[in-house]
C-alpha cells in the first residue's frame, strides 16, 4: 500500500524509507482503498510457498538457470543448500528444507560443479553425483539425489582448482590434476605439471575458444590445452604474484596485490 518510486516522499501513501535507527516506522497515513489495493503487486509469498529465506553463511557458491547451490556452511559440513527456483528479476531465497548431505564418511564439502546436467559435490577424497531436480517453491517434486558415489579414490582440494571443460571436469586433487570425463571415470592428467602439486590454486578458468585451462597459483600460471589433436599438454606461464583471476568482457584478467592485468591479443 505505499508508493514504490522514492523520489515521492510525501502524501497519503508516499514511499516510506525503512530507518534502521528507529525500533518502529514514522506514522505515516494510509488512504488507499482496499478496492485498489488489491490491485496493487501481490506478495510473491502468498499462498502455499515454501518461506523465503535467506542463506546461511558458506564459502562455496554455484548457480544454474534458475537456482543457487551452496556449502562450506559453517556448522554443516556435508550439507549442499540449494535455493527456490528464481525467475528473472527475483533475488535467490532459501529455505531450511531445500537441501541435501553427503556421506560423512566422505570429509567436508570441498567444491561443487555441473557436468552432464548433473550437481557434481566433491570433498578431499571422493566425488559425487546428485541428480534430480529438486523441490519446487511449493515443496513438491523430489530432492536432489540420494547423492551417488563416483570415485572415493580422489576429489577435489578447493573450489578454486575446479573447471569445466568439453571432456569433462578438471579438478586439482591430492594427487594432482585429474578429469572427470562425461562418461563418469577419473584420469591422472598432471604427470608433466607433478612438480607444482604442492603450490595452492586461486584461481582456475577455462578458455574454450583457446581450448585451455589456466590454473593461477601464487607462484605460476598452469596452463592445460585439453585439444586431443594431436595431443593434450601443459606448459607454465611466468605469473608469479597472482592472488585471483576472473573472466571480464570475455578476456582473462589476474589479479596482484596491487593491479589487475589483462590479456593481451
Amino acid at each position: 500500500v505505499t508508493g514504490k518510486d522514492p523520489d515521492v516522499v510525501t502524501g497519503s501513501n508516499c514511499f516510506v524509507f525503512n530507518d534502521t535507527s528507529l525500533g518502529v516506522l514514522a506514522t505515516w497515513n494510509d488512504a488507499l482503498s482496499d478496492t485498489d489495493a488489491s490491485d496493487n503487486e501481490v506478495n510473491p509469498d502468498n499462498g502455499a510457498l515454501l518461506e523465503a529465506n535467506p542463506p546461511p553463511a558458506c564459502s562455496i557458491v554455484i548457480a544454474s538457470a534458475d537456482r543457487l547451490f551452496i556449502a562450506g556452511i559453517p556448522g554443516e559440513p556435508y550439507t549442499v543448500r540449494y535455493s527456490r527456483l528464481r525467475a528473472d528479476g527475483e533475488v535467490a531465497t532459501f529455505n531450511d528444507a531445500l537441501s541435501f548431505s553427503i556421506p560423512a564418511t566422505a570429509g567436508a564439502i570441498t567444491g561443487l560443479a555441473f557436468l552432464n546436467e548433473t550437481l557434481i559435490v566433491f570433498s578431499d577424497t571422493a566425488i559425487y553425483a546428485a541428480s534430480g531436480d529438486g523441490f519446487d517453491n511449493l515443496g513438491g517434486g523430489q530432492n536432489y539425489g540420494p547423492p551417488r558415489l563416483v570415485s572415493d579414490d580422489v576429489g577435489a582440494v578447493n573450489q578454486e582448482g575446479i573447471a569445466l571443460t568439453p571432456p569433462g571436469l578438471v579438478f586439482k586433487t591430492l594427487k594432482g590434476w585429474y578429469l572427470l570425463d562425461r562418461g563418469w571415470n577419473t584420469s591422472y592428467i598432471g604427470a608433466p605439471v607433478a612438480d607444482f602439486d604442492s603450490e595452492t590454486v586461486v584461481a582456475m578458468h577455462a578458455i574454450d575458444k583457446q581450448h585451455q585451462i589456466r590454473c593461477l597459483t601464487s607462484a605460476r600460471m598452469l596452463v592445460f590445452d585439453y585439444n586431443p589433436n594431436p595431443t593434450q599438454q601443459w606448459c607454465e606461464w611466468t605469473v608469479a604474484s597472482g592472488v585471483s583471476a576472473c573472466m571480464y568482457g570475455g578476456v582473462h584478467h589476474y589479479a596482484t596485490s596491487a593491479d589487475v592485468k589483462s590479456q593481451r591479443t
